[in-house]
């Protein structure tokens, strides 16, 4: 007769599992600063080359570099926005911040859930799920920032009166920010996705050396205004 087969189970050995290593890092506000600051010295530095070009009468090759510093000055814009996401979410979680509702609707991931559970004293598993939602995602229009202000509890419009109130104006500072954050991320994307070539002529638009350094004051204006809701809230919750 043939052998039988022996069909006890094996106990499975306990803590046998290969934790998985994160290497997902949060920084703080000053550190986030100063990478956003770093990103724009990168840029402002392109301003060199393109003097020289123009001066050359390389008028062509100049707008080119130009139109590389508004696609890097968002770029910056969008890390920032990435960066504040992954430092505000945690104070939420950590109950520092007060909750949003936005912030009780995120969703994370099953795997993420169940690495938590199992290793529970490790809490990178929270920003491993922020970077998993967000990673792809990009943050330069007005209503992709908003979203995320809110997200971590910062009024947009008190980011948009620190950075456009004057007296005087009869323009709403929510209008000034939603136009200022739409007209840049049209035009980046203009000259990402069509060589800032119109569609209806396909004629390159013209730009020169002043919209783009308005465009870097601009954009400096509203994340000084974002970082300093940030630190009230800092100081005030």
């Amino acid at each position: 007769m043939p052998e039988s087969r022996n069909l006890n189970l094996t106990p499975r050995p306990e803590e046998s599992r290969e934790r998985r290593t994160i290497h997902i890092v949060s920084f703080e506000l000053d550190e986030i600063m100063l990478h956003f600051e770093e990103n724009i010295e990168n840029i402002t530095h392109h301003f060199t080359v393109a003097d020289q070009l123009w001066a050359e009468n390389h008028s062509e090759a100049a707008k080119d570099i130009w139109r590389s510093q508004i696609l890097f000055l968002e770029s910056a814009l969008d890390f920032y926005i990435h960066e504040i996401t992954k430092y505000g979410m945690p104070k939420i979680l950590n109950g520092e911040w007060m909750s949003t509702q936005k912030f009780e609707n995120f969703r994370i991931n099953l795997a993420v859930v169940i690495e938590a559970i199992r290793n529970p004293e490790d809490p990178s598993w929270f920003l491993e799920s922020i970077n998993q939602t967000y990673a792809t995602v990009s943050f330069m229009s007005f209503t992709a920032i908003k979203d995320q202000l809110n997200l971590i509890g910062i009024d947009p419009k008190s980011v948009a009166d620190d950075a456009f109130f004057h007296h005087g104006s009869a323009e709403k500072t929510v209008d000034q920010l939603k136009k200022a954050l739409d007209e840049l991320y049209n035009r980046r994307n203009a000259i990402a996705h069509q060589s800032d070539r119109s569609h209806h002529d396909a004629c390159r638009r013209e730009i020169d050396k002043a919209y783009v350094v308005q465009a870097i004051t601009t954009v400096q204006k509203i994340v000084a205004a974002i970082n300093k809701n940030l630190e009230d809230k800092n100081a005030n919750e």
